[in-house]
């Protein structure tokens, strides 16, 4: 019998040791009613939200960023990675288990792809030992940083190739994207285990194929968020059911798709790019949000064969 197989989507690891090892002041000067007013907050969400429920508009804002030693930063990641192995080999029954631990390098498709709005455009800088804690990982964990994808990708794939071998993994991730990944999960945020089925990951994706991803900065359907696109789903799968002789779900399921983003493209035209067609925009968000089966895989609409990422053009 084959050793079971932790993997480790680490990209998470990254940024969470590293902002746990660094605090942020945030200084701001706002303005209302002709006024100005200086405020200071240890939280940046706290701001934001105290700025929109006050009607202030930004005038200036300083960040100022003190980090702790490397070493409080490489202990913290440790700590979670020593962590999630004990638990994933308690939960396997095993004592040992192969690790694998990916990271995401340069070269990504998705940012070539994206055309609605930038891909992950909104993110914050990263931490301070941001590349201290990448050679950590590559280092001392042997983690393997992956190029032309991001690291949930060979995570996907990796799953699908030891579940296709009968290996024994758990994917431990706290990353919701990678819900599309049938098996045995780890969220090691929530410190949960739980598993996936086949129908439930393409379930997943078909619910952010309307709704995007807020965190990656994929808008989706403007204004249909994670809880109404499930609303959608579970209303069009009631239809496909009492059609007489119906298509396929996935035919059906992307039609319903499309005709949500024209509803869409109707009502908000200039939250997308001019001349954008719903087609265009339904299977831009599917591949943005998809995350691949094999190395270099274009997902593609139903009924036709996957493309390859190194032939990919912009559809408008």
């Amino acid at each position: 019998m084959s050793t079971p197989t932790i993997i480790i989507d680490s990209d998470p690891i990254i940024y969470g040791a590293g902002f746990a090892s660094q605090e942020s002041t945030y200084e701001y000067i706002l303005e209302k009613d002709g006024q100005l007013h200086q405020e200071t907050f240890s939280d940046g969400n706290v701001a934001r939200t105290f700025i929109k429920d006050n009607g202030y508009e930004v005038v200036d804002r300083t960040v100022h960023i003190e980090a702790k030693p490397e070493g409080f930063a490489r202990q913290c990641a440790k700590t979670q990675i020593d962590s999630i192995i004990r638990r994933c080999c308690d939960e396997l029954g095993v004592t040992d288990a192969d690790v694998e631990m990916y990271l995401s390098g340069p070269g990504n498709y998705r940012y070539q792809l994206a055309t609605i709005s930038p891909y992950k455009g909104d993110r914050p800088p990263p931490p301070v030992h941001y590349q201290v804690l990448r050679d950590y990982l590559t280092e001392r964990w042997n983690a393997v940083v992956v190029s032309g994808m991001e690291a949930d990708d060979k995570v996907s794939i990796r799953c699908r190739e030891l579940a296709a071998d009968g290996t024994r993994f758990i994917l431990a991730t706290i990353d919701k994207d990678l819900d599309q990944v049938p098996g045995l999960h780890y969220g090691y945020k929530d410190k949960v285990f739980y598993d996936v089925s086949q129908e439930e990951g393409e379930l997943v994706f078909w619910r952010q194929c309307i709704s995007g991803d807020a965190t990656d900065n994929i808008p989706g359907c403007y204004k249909i968020g994670a809880a109404k696109a499930e609303k959608l789903l579970a209303l069009w799968q009631g239809q496909h059911e009492e059609l007489p002789v119906p298509p396929s779900w996935p035919l059906y399921v992307w039609g319903r798709i499309v005709d949500t983003f024209a509803e869409t493209l109707t009502k908000y035209p200039d939250r997308y790019p001019k001349g954008m067609t719903p087609d265009a925009a339904a299977l831009e968000t599917a591949r943005l949000v998809w995350m691949q089966v094999y190395e270099g895989a274009l997902w593609d609409s139903p009924g036709v064969p996957y493309g390859e990422v190194s032939s990919l053009a912009i559809v408008r």
